[in-house]
């Protein structure tokens, strides 16, 4: 089974079951009975719609995984981590991410050994919690959803990631 078809049927199934369970318990809360075959069409159309949307979103902003021109599972990971060496300090870090702040809307701050940060809510995510930490040898770069619940992100974080690496890597 090819990559992307896999990637759908998970997400028919995410989306699919998730909605055609709160239906059902609406449904049963609501009118005390359960059709059981208007739940199985709007769970099929639901989640196969919803499933065809995100890819086809996702095609659409052009994400690369690994310089190649399709998506892979990674891809549709919410929660990105980028490791990269250890070439500037903390507050020149914070300094050269400044410079971004008001272009990108992100509120920036320092905390211990490390950069967090946030994103306002957009019409593509409800924002992003952005956390640069300094280890040893390394600078990790993580960017997840603010929305705990949020499963699959439509590459922004995947953006963010890449965005602070290369201002962090510019010369």
């Amino acid at each position: 089974m090819r990559k992307i078809n896999r990637i759908y049927l998970k997400l028919f199934l995410i989306y699919g079951l998730t909605f055609g369970l709160l239906m059902t318990l609406w449904d049963y809360l609501d009118e005390g009975e359960i059709d059981i075959i208007k739940l199985i069409f709007m769970t099929v159309f639901f989640g196969g719609f919803m499933s065809w949307t995100t890819i086809k979103n996702l095609k659409k902003t052009k994400i690369k995984a690994n310089g190649k021109n399709e998506l892979n599972e990674e891809d549709f990971k919410a929660t990105q981590v980028k490791y990269i060496p250890k070439i500037i300090t903390l507050d020149s870090a914070f300094e050269r991410l400044k410079k971004y702040d008001i272009e990108n809307s992100w509120h920036l701050k320092i905390n211990n050994s490390r950069i967090e940060g946030k994103t306002k809510i957009s019409w593509i995510s409800w924002g992003e919690k952005i956390l640069i930490s300094f280890l040893n040898d390394k600078i990790e770069i993580m960017s997840k959803p603010r929305l705990k619940t949020q499963m699959i992100d439509t590459g922004k974080n995947r953006q963010n990631i890449e965005l602070i690496s290369h201002i962090l890597n510019e010369e």
